[in-house]
């Protein structure tokens, strides 16, 4: 907390985790969103200490935050699951929601003078809801912006929303992943790539390559002759470890 007179820090308040979005009632209390740990934290300012702590379920991930000061209502944007609830701030109930929202909401709004509850999403989509009363909420409509734009002011006398975003390059192509031919010959000889290795050699190449992402794809050829035994501990081998993309390319031993 900060001096804002002085410019001196005043108190260091642990808060039990990330906070993201805080919004303050004008009565010394500030209200702050934990996503890490999804929950939603009060904060006296005047013991400057923190006095309530009340999860989002079925909420989760919260981010953004909006207030009714008159009606003492809190507004939660979450980002997982992706949905809008609304709170009691005195004693943390949930009495409005879940509402589904798009992926990664950013900022919420609320105009008081029209009871209307806005958020905004990285998806491109602005969330509008209404204040029916107290505790009673309904969505009213999704509009539909660009991708990116999840920040966004407001204009309380002009009652319009702004939001901005950039221009993005699309996404890169789709790359095959990497293929690993692992073959076992009928005697339970192991070729990794068609060079001979021992089983042990192989687990160390199979913890390597289950760290990579995308997962390179493994193709195993299986001698017919070889014995059950010898292909199920491979098998085992290679789903132990990590590895989850394996498919045979024959059937000569099935």
């Amino acid at each position: 907390m900060i001096d804002p007179a002085t410019g001196t820090v005043v108190a260091t308040i642990p808060l039990g985790g990330g906070p993201e979005q805080a919004v303050a009632d004008g009565k010394g209390t500030i209200f702050n969103n934990l996503e890490g740990s999804n929950e939603t934290i009060a904060i006296d300012t005047r013991t400057l200490k923190v006095k309530s702590r009340w999860p989002v379920a079925p909420g989760g991930g919260p981010v953004s935050v909006a207030m009714d000061r008159v009606h003492r209502r809190l507004f939660i944007g979450c980002r997982d699951p992706k949905v809008f609830l609304v709170m009691d701030a005195d004693n943390g109930k949930i009495i409005g929601g879940p509402f589904p929202i798009g992926e990664g909401v950013d900022t919420t709004v609320f105009d008081p003078e029209l009871g209307v509850v806005a958020c905004s999403t990285r998806e491109g989509t602005i969330h509008i809801f209404h204040e029916d009363s107290p505790d009673k909420f309904s969505a009213v409509e999704t509009v539909k912006t660009e991708y990116g734009a999840k920040t966004m002011g407001f204009d309380q006398k002009t009652h319009r929303l702004f939001v901005d975003t950039s221009d993005f390059d699309p996404p890169p192509p789709a790359t095959r992943p990497e293929v690993i031919n692992l073959s076992i010959d009928f005697d339970g000889t192991l070729q990794w790539n068609r060079a001979t290795v021992d089983r042990a050699t192989m687990q160390s190449y199979i913890s390597q390559e289950a760290t990579k992402h995308p997962q390179p794809e493994v193709h195993i050829a299986v001698d017919k002759f070889s014995k059950y035994e010898t292909v199920a501990q491979t098998l085992a081998d290679l789903q132990h470890r990590g590895l989850k993309k394996i498919g045979f390319v024959n059937n000569d031993f099935f």
